[in-house]
């Protein structure tokens, strides 16, 4: 047993990465009592780096934890979220500040939670993983040290205690009935448990914390003034890593979600939140609190894939996440550009733009036109396949509630055209008094054309992103 163990803790390659860039973060603050300007960051991308390319894809330690398949494609997403957050700061004006290095100690122990919680194959594992990703998570939203980040953080943390009580309550229910821990377990006792009112409980408290983290309907209150609070670049990363990594957690559980209640919740939950995060989204003045009610109802088309329940949904999930990451990224780098031009996070200081800065008000149209799931951004695609993977469900088991959902997620796409597009409208139609010109520095023109292309390439080669999607052996 004690050979197993050392051989399984030999795979841990990505965790320690990760762990090496905290302890060397550390070091760095003990020995330099002036911190070398892009010391922190080289450190941070340095380890992310490798972290990314020294991945395994074999069971280790146990029946504990599994990497490989989609394991590895969601910690390559976690990375690659930590990579571009970095980006963001280095282009922000308080990329110079103090307190860099400590903001990416915090992000550093977030992946390296989200990196546990995709290989956990255990509920307590899964817990802990999650425990890891909030705690960072809860002084991220406070790093902006103001009142409203104060209170992000304070609401943040509310909600998130007790969601967190409620999943644990729900886990412990599902081990006092099934014995054990392990997710294969669980499973192997379904046909036994199906039926028990206490098991389908247990499943829902458990489900709790989960729409908590993806902010999904009737558990979405604390997204808007967290994002409103909380500055840019780490609402970037809030915006899109947790959320992603929660997903991972849900496909794990599909076998579960088979019982036809369970299926029943998701479907409603699903329909709930592309509709309550759409219509709430059409009111928002704040560019924040829209994207935050925006990554509502995208938590909704996500949840479609879940319902479906086969392989080509759970691709399709994965398909919607690798474009989701790419659009989510560039809105917020746009946002904070105009925030720092302006001193204004309102649609209002969008206005202007176009004749200020033609490039960068283009940039906003392409993103917006992905985030709304139009031609010819891969948001489109996105949402063309996860709708077709519903239809293909549909036909086979003629299920209502798959109709439903399909008929309310294309109406809720043509309801979303009417806040996505009013950034453009505002940079394109809206004249400013602002004089003071746009200035861009390479890095930022660089980085916005990069994740704008991809976003027009993968429209046309959406097979390109499949085959990234095997380059993490997604199909292992």
């Amino acid at each position: 047993m004690t050979e197993e163990l050392l051989s399984g803790l030999s795979h841990f390659t990505t965790q320690y990465l990760i762990v090496a860039g905290i302890l060397s973060l550390v070091l760095v603050s003990v020995v330099f009592k002036k911190i070398p300007k892009y010391l922190s960051t080289f450190i941070f991308l340095l380890l992310l780096f490798l972290a990314l390319f020294f991945q395994t894809n074999k069971e280790f330690l146990f029946p504990l934890m599994k990497a490989g398949g989609h394991s590895n494609f969601f910690q390559s997403l976690a990375l690659v979220s930590g990579i571009l957050t970095s980006f963001i700061v280095e282009n922000s004006r308080r990329a110079a500040s103090d307190k860099k290095l400590e903001l990416y100690l915090l992000l550093l122990f977030s992946i390296l939670g989200m990196t546990f919680l995709c290989i956990s194959e255990n509920i307590l594992m899964l817990f802990i993983a999650l425990e890891c990703i909030s705690l960072p998570s809860y002084c991220l939203s406070a790093f902006g040290f103001y009142p409203k980040s104060i209170e992000a953080a304070t609401k943040y943390v509310l909600y998130g205690s007790a969601t967190t009580g409620i999943m644990l309550f729900g886990m412990s229910w599902i081990y006092g009935l099934t014995g054990s821990l392990n997710l294969a377990e669980i499973e192997a006792a379904l046909p036994a448990l199906a039926s028990s009112p206490l098991f389908l409980l247990g499943i829902l408290f458990m489900l709790v914390g989960i729409f908590f983290k993806i902010s999904a309907f009737p558990f979405h209150s604390w997204a808007p003034d967290v994002y409103e609070g909380t500055p840019t670049p780490i609402v970037a990363f809030f915006s899109i890593a947790p959320k992603a990594l929660a997903f991972s957690v849900l496909i794990k559980f599909i076998p579960l979600f088979q019982i036809e209640l369970l299926k029943q919740v998701l479907t409603v939950v699903a329909i709930f939140s592309m509709t309550a995060g759409n219509l709430l989204a059409l009111s928002q003045t704040n560019a924040k609190r829209l994207l935050a009610y925006s990554s509502i109802s995208h938590a909704g088309f996500l949840l479609m894939g879940i319902v479906v329940g086969t392989s080509l949904g759970v691709l399709n999930i994965i398909y919607y996440l690798t474009v989701y990451v790419l659009m989510n990224f560039s809105a917020f780098h746009l946002l904070k550009i105009v925030a720092r031009w302006k001193e204004d996070e309102t649609l209002e200081g969008f206005s202007g733009l176009a004749k200020n800065n033609p490039y960068l008000a283009t940039s906003l149209l392409i993103t917006m036109i992905s985030l709304t799931g139009l031609p010819p951004a891969a948001g489109f695609s996105a949402k063309l396949f996860m709708f077709a993977g519903v239809y293909e469900s549909y036909k086979t088991t003629h299920n209502t509630g798959l109709f439903i959902m399909l008929v309310v997620g294309l109406l809720n796409t043509v309801l979303s055209l009417f806040y996505y597009l009013k950034m453009p409208f505002y940079a394109f139609f809206r004249d400013t008094s602002e004089t003071k010109a746009l200035q861009l520095t390479i890095g930022e023109k660089a980085f916005i054309l990069s994740l704008n292309a991809l976003l027009l390439i993968f429209f046309f080669k959406p097979d390109w992103v499949f085959a990234i999607i095997k380059l993490t052996n997604i199909e292992s």
